[in-house]
């Protein structure tokens, strides 16, 4: 949603579930517990079961089930999905984290930035907790809807258009412009400059949810060694807690991470 934002209580010292045949055993008896109910469906390591519970916008709630490394911790989770059926109504939701962490208490389960989980002491009790968990995040989604409020995103790429034409008359700039990584995968990037001297500028505007987008966009195409490439990615100041502090420092170990407001000329110059 390290993209997985799956959450987990330390490990403790209970080894009722650790199994000497490792996690595939352990993924086995859970699907042989849940499967029959529930189809599950692959994500990597881990797997997503489908329940009959439905968000506000009808929608299934989906549960994560995932096992440890070396198999010491279960883990249920809604990966975050009650919030971001919010979210994707391009609504903001101010105090989530406490919200979900009162539906966790109020479900006997456990929240962590706002995603909810708990941590099953063995495989039989995993359809328990799906049910448990799913209904807690239909429960978290509902409040955080009725408590949300609108949200209104300021273009930030059309900013920069206005703003580097004033800056540089006659540079050549291109929307969703795609680039393709040393990976031989194609990104889009929200804006493409090009300066006199040749140097490449791609811009990004951050918001809350296409931070993992932008990371491995910036982290393929910045490898990149036969074109000069500058990175980039603003963001509206106003939404920096939205976004995350977390996430503009990952951010920044990519690319250039700054306010939009704070971007002049000579910095543009000096770092590209």
């Amino acid at each position: 949603m390290v993209f997985n934002r799956m959450q987990g209580s330390r490990p403790g010292s209970d080894s009722s579930f650790r199994l000497a045949q490792g996690d595939n055993s352990i993924m086995s008896t859970i699907l042989e517990t849940v499967a029959a109910e529930r189809a599950p469906v692959r994500a990597g390591d881990d797997y997503v079961f489908a329940t009959d519970c439905l968000y506000f916008d009808a929608s299934s709630v989906a549960i994560r089930v995932a096992v440890s490394p070396r198999g010491e911790r279960l883990t249920v989770s809604d990966d975050g999905n009650a919030i971001d059926r919010v979210i994707a109504m391009e609504r903001r939701v101010p105090g989530y984290e406490r919200t979900a962490k009162a539906v966790a208490a109020r479900n006997g389960i456990q929240a962590n930035a706002g995603v909810l989980f708990a941590n099953p002491s063995c495989a039989e009790e995993i359809a328990v907790y799906i049910s448990i968990v799913a209904n807690a995040s239909k429960e978290l989604a509902d409040r955080l809807k009725d408590a949300s409020i609108a949200r209104s995103y300021r273009d930030l790429t059309n900013e920069m258009i206005g703003r580097l034409d004033n800056w540089f008359p006659g540079i050549a700039t291109r929307r969703n412009a795609n680039i393709l990584g040393v990976s031989n995968k194609v990104h889009s990037f929200d804006l493409e400059a090009i300066l006199e001297n040749q140097k490449t500028i791609l811009i990004d505007e951050i918001r809350p949810r296409n931070v993992n987008t932008i990371l491995a966009a910036s982290f393929d195409v910045g490898r990149r060694s036969d074109i000069d490439l500058s990175m980039w990615a603003v963001y509206d100041p106003a939404i920096a807690n939205d976004i995350g502090g977390p996430n503009l420092t990952l951010l920044a170990s990519v690319a250039r991470t700054i306010s939009i407001d704070e971007l002049t000329p000579d910095l543009l110059l000096r770092r590209a």
